[in-house]
């Protein structure tokens, strides 16, 4: 921690520098008892061994303050937390050059439902379902160490209208449900708008979020740069040599329908089987806790645009606005995720089109994409003469996995479809159903 001040805030005494530095953080508190508090509150989050409540913060520093004192400047004495949060990004800023601002949810467990914004909901970063508190946080990470900067509290849509609980969490009245990707642009506008600080890189996991490429723009015309990990199923569009990537993993005597298009356009997966056999570089570097370990992966960058909407017949003369960067494990020829999945369910490889699939597949495989999974899903499987549907409950990740799971409960409940069978395959569990439009069939029910 070169460059910071040690701060002795050891339980027997309140030293100078820790005195100072309240003096400078609470500095925007209009009134004394509520910068002595504060005082008290932070030594007490320093300083309590175990679980930090009110009444142990409170037993820790006898003859300073009562806990009913610490639980009042915590929960309901009205003052403004952007001011002290901006003091301590500025004290920050000035001993640190962050390498990059992470962008990460958080869950807060919760037992009961009147905590504030507390909801039975998904949590992406733990791939389930739980009754929690969902918060998005900016980490300020440098070479050394990484510092939480700033957060901020998803509001469920459930509690929108719930005058009750948001009375009783005092949940102000400009605190509305919104979007989730404009959670994740407050929190980094504060810090680079608001709070004035030096932007850095933003990073961010963005595999299970279905409103990535809205994120992604944001940054963009905020002038943010960032690095994403996103996911194999991500759309992006293909500038450069359109036509003879058009001919890879194509059926002898077919076209792809972008043959006579300048450029090629569809999900990253489908991308990098048309680079496989491309020149990529090798990376090495030393492990972080070993620095007698070498690791090393290739890497291949690929310049794409966000994909169009309505695809006009000549693309935009402007250049790639991003660069996809892929890793192949050394030793290896191709990325073993997107090429497993891309020889997955319906394609005949038997008969050496490895790389193609049935029109009418691509028709039901685009329509079971939407969100939600509409109606004529049913219609289609009937077409097709589907008989069993086999739903792999642990396959599926983030809102993909969610829609899944609704469409087949409301497949269910609507008599579209008939449970016949379900049995643990690995930590998650798999189900043979039986399509209403299919003969019945003699298997034992569940």
């Amino acid at each position: 921690m070169t460059g910071m001040t040690a701060i002795d805030t050891s339980p027997e005494c309140f030293s100078d520098d820790f005195r100072d530095f309240c003096n400078y953080i609470f500095g925007t508190l209009c009134r004394a008892d509520q910068r002595r508090v504060g005082e008290t509150y932070l030594h007490g989050l320093l300083n309590c061994p175990g679980r930090k409540s009110i009444r142990r913060m409170a037993a820790i520093t006898p003859g300073r303050h009562s806990e009913q004192s610490l639980q009042q400047f915590v929960n309901q004495s009205p003052w403004d937390h952007e001011p002290i949060r901006q003091r301590l990004m500025t004290r920050l800023s000035r001993s640190l050059r962050p390498v990059a601002w992470v962008l990460e949810e958080v869950a807060f467990p919760k037992h009961g439902r009147h905590s504030a914004a507390v909801e039975r909901q998904y949590v992406r970063s733990l791939e389930k379902v739980c009754n929690c508190q969902l918060a998005i946080t900016v980490t300020l990470t440098t070479d050394q160490f990484s510092i939480p900067l700033n957060w901020r509290l998803v509001v469920p849509d459930s509690w929108g209208d719930d005058a009750d609980r948001r009375a009783r969490a005092r949940i102000p009245a400009s605190e509305r449900p919104r979007p989730y990707w404009q959670y994740q642009l407050e929190v980094l506008d504060d810090m680079a708008l608001d709070w004035g600080m030096r932007a850095a890189p933003v990073a961010v996991d963005a595999r299970q979020l279905a409103t990535a490429e809205v994120l992604f723009a944001s940054l963009e015309n905020r002038g943010l740069p960032y690095l994403a990990q996103v996911s194999s199923s991500l759309g992006v569009r293909f500038d450069g040599q359109a036509r003879s990537l058009n001919t890879l993993a194509s059926p002898a005597g077919t076209r792809s329908p972008w043959w006579n298009r300048p450029y090629w356009q569809g999900p990253v997966s489908d991308l990098l089987r048309r680079f496989v056999d491309a020149t990529r570089t090798t990376v090495g570097w030393r492990d972080a806790e070993d620095d007698t370990i070498v690791r090393r992966a290739q890497y291949l960058q690929i310049p794409v645009r966000p994909p169009a909407a309505d695809v006009p017949a000549v693309p935009p003369a402007a250049p790639p606005s991003r660069q996809l960067i892929v890793e192949w494990p050394l030793g290896t020829s191709y990325d073993q995720d997107h090429e497993f999945r891309s020889t997955a369910h319906w394609k005949p490889i038997v008969n050496g089109f490895s790389g193609f699939s049935p029109r009418s597949y691509d028709e039901l495989a685009a329509t079971m994409e939407k969100k939600p999974i509409p109606d004529a899903v049913w219609g289609m499987l009937a077409q097709r003469r589907a008989t069993l549907l086999l739903f792999h409950s642990g396959d599926a990740q983030g809102e993909i996995a969610m829609t899944y799971a609704t469409a087949v409960a409301r497949g269910i409940k609507e008599g579209r479809l008939e449970l016949l069978r379900s049995f643990w395959h690995g930590e998650s569990r798999d189900f043979v159903l039986r399509l209403a439009s299919a003969p019945a069939l003699d298997l034992p029910r569940v």
